[in-house]
């Protein structure tokens, strides 16, 4: 009698975690494949999830330190627009932007001036796309950037990617500069 209550009870708590990790995957871009979206579907979208990511293979940069400059520095880039609202978690949003950014030596070109650190960085808004047979949905990109190296640190070239995105959704809205 104790054990089927104990299993039930289990099964109540991980239920919704379970659900809510299934159901919400979509601000993912990866290997499962996305969706082509267009800009124009997020004319009346408002909240949206941030989500930042930097690696490096040098020693001497704090990669957790570097994503929480470009996570500031795009957090101020989006805030300063009115029409977009940053929520804290996916569940609430409606759009998320991904910011994959790496930092790593460049190779010595043949002319053997030094050309400083490779700085990949990636910027995709996706929305939620179509729900598959797993409960999954897949992401939907309607707008990305993406450049091998960005000239200077990745925090300002991500926000003004962002700026760019905003300057973008402004003229789908209708809105003034």
């Amino acid at each position: 009698m104790v054990l089927p209550r104990v299993s039930f009870v289990a099964f109540l708590i991980t239920a919704p975690f379970a659900l809510s990790a299934q159901a919400q995957n979509w601000w993912v871009v990866g290997d499962a494949g996305t969706e082509a979206g267009k800009l124009q579907e997020l004319k009346e979208k408002r909240r949206v999830y941030l989500s930042v990511a930097f690696n490096t293979n040098e020693a001497d940069i704090n990669a957790q330190q570097e994503a929480t400059v470009i996570r500031r520095l795009v957090t101020q880039a989006v805030s300063s627009y009115s029409g977009l609202q940053l929520v804290s978690t996916p569940e609430q949003a409606e759009i998320a932007i991904n910011i994959i950014a790496s930092s790593g030596p460049a190779e010595t070109p043949v002319g053997g001036v030094d050309p400083g650190p490779q700085t990949p960085l990636d910027v995709t808004i996706t929305v939620r796309g179509r729900m598959q047979r797993d409960g999954n949905y897949r992401p939907r990109v309607v707008w990305s950037m993406s450049s091998q190296n960005v000239h200077g640190q990745p925090g300002p070239a991500a926000a003004f990617a962002i700026d760019g995105f905003i300057d973008q959704l402004r003229k789908v809205r209708g809105e003034k500069k």
